[in-house]
């Protein structure tokens, strides 16, 4: 294939976010990154959620973009909301007050720590096919068309169930399915399989978005080449270079000593100011 044809995906624009992480991307660490620029969305790390509701002060440390006053006019970028449940009446009652302010609502079903899957959530949602698909399914059909998203593994202890898996959702209108190209068992150690991404690709109708080891646009051109993929979602690669999304896109970036000061000069101010008073954040006019 010639480079710059149709079906190039290195030709292809690609929908780029920053990847939920657990106990780092917090509203400032996403505020700062709208900051640095260059993403299309960012996401939340998951909100955990259980047959009791969540207490709204829990919710305003989480995603004070939906509950300050003032502040959602002032965030361009968008936000995709992530929730961990065990049961789909659990996840519509916390889910569905956001729609209007989101991008999508996503399943968490890829947090592969002994402290989730030990309660029956995060990539344990990925050993049984069938409740996998049935939840996924009344969900769905409870948010409506295009505001539901799921993020998940290519599977648990292996990859034997992930056609299966995908089988099981292929008839939905998701808004988009994330795939970090490893397995629970794996963690995050080894390389992710963005050739399984590649047939998920394949085989569902939806957006389907990958993750996994993209540190620069080297690496990025190469899961592409893998996998084509509508988007991708970028952690620890954002974390050792902030401006990757600018690089991804071609969109130069002078770096020097100035601004890398004054860059985490701006993120220990957001912290402290979250930190001291969350519900002062936004109201500045």
């Amino acid at each position: 294939m010639q480079m710059g044809t149709a079906k190039d995906p290195l030709r292809t624009k690609p929908q780029i976010g920053l990847a939920p992480m657990e106990g780092v991307t917090d509203f400032p660490c996403r505020f700062w990154f709208t900051l640095v620029g260059g993403m299309d969305f960012v996401s939340t790390p998951f909100l955990r959620v259980t047959t009791n509701p969540s207490g709204l002060q829990q919710k305003r440390h989480w995603a004070p973009e939906c509950h300050v006053e003032n502040l959602a006019p002032k965030i361009v970028t968008p936000v995709a909301l992530q929730l961990m449940a065990p049961d789909a009446n659990s996840f519509l009652r916390e889910g569905k007050p956001f729609l209007s302010l989101v991008k999508h609502i996503e399943l968490n079903c890829g947090c592969p720590s002994r402290r989730a899957t030990g309660k029956g959530v995060g990539s344990h949602l990925l050993r049984d096919v069938a409740y996998f698909g049935s939840l996924a399914t009344e969900i769905a059909e409870g948010l409506g068309p295009k505001r539901f998203a799921i993020k998940m593994r290519t599977g648990f202890n292996d990859t034997e169930s992930f056609e299966g898996l995908l089988q099981s959702i292929a008839h939905l209108p998701l808004a988009q399915l994330t795939i970090h190209g490893r397995t629970r068992l794996q963690g995050y150690t080894g390389l992710a399989d963005w050739k399984k991404i590649g047939k998920a690709k394949k085989l569902v109708p939806f957006p389907v978005f990958g993750s996994g080891d993209i540190t620069d646009r080297a690496s990025f051109d190469q899961r592409q080449l893998e996998a084509s993929t509508d988007g991708v979602i970028i952690g620890r690669g954002a974390l050792a270079n902030p401006w990757i999304f600018h690089t991804i896109k071609e969109k130069e970036v002078k770096l020097d000593q100035e601004l890398l000061q004054s860059s985490l000069h701006t993120f220990v101010l957001l912290h402290e100011a979250f930190c001291k008073n969350p519900e002062k954040i936004g109201r500045a006019h």
